[in-house]
């Protein structure tokens, strides 16, 4: 399966040569949307909730929580600000690798085993 997934994501790379930065925005906006996500249930508001007491419709949240949108530094700190909290941002330092070469070196990962119905 691991072979078959880098296949298709070079062949990806190749046709699409902004790919893999197309890929890297998507999983920034995702990652962040997690992280939204983790604090509203912290929270123990919903998302409709949650998007009233920061003054933004239910499914403008809803998109940004769901990593379907782009959100602003500026956006987040207003957030913050409403919530009562801060942001902390950081930046760490590690070698660039190509996605294709750090999907290789993954360690921890386990095989999920196969089911098989009788």
């Amino acid at each position: 399966m691991k072979n078959y997934l880098l296949k298709r994501l070079n062949q990806l790379k190749y046709k699409y040569p902004e790919f893999e930065k197309d890929l890297m925005r998507e999983f920034a906006n995702h990652k962040i949307g997690l992280r939204m996500t983790e604090f509203r249930l912290k929270t123990g508001l919903s998302q409709n909730q949650f998007a009233k007491k920061i003054g933004m419709s239910a499914s403008h949240y809803s998109r940004l929580e769901r990593g379907r949108q782009n959100i602003s530094f500026l956006l987040l700190e207003e957030i913050a600000q409403k919530m009562g909290v801060w942001i902390d941002v950081s930046f760490e330092m590690e070698e660039q690798k190509p996605w294709s070469q750090q999907l290789n070196e993954k360690k921890g990962t386990k095989k999920v085993p196969k089911i098989h119905s009788s």
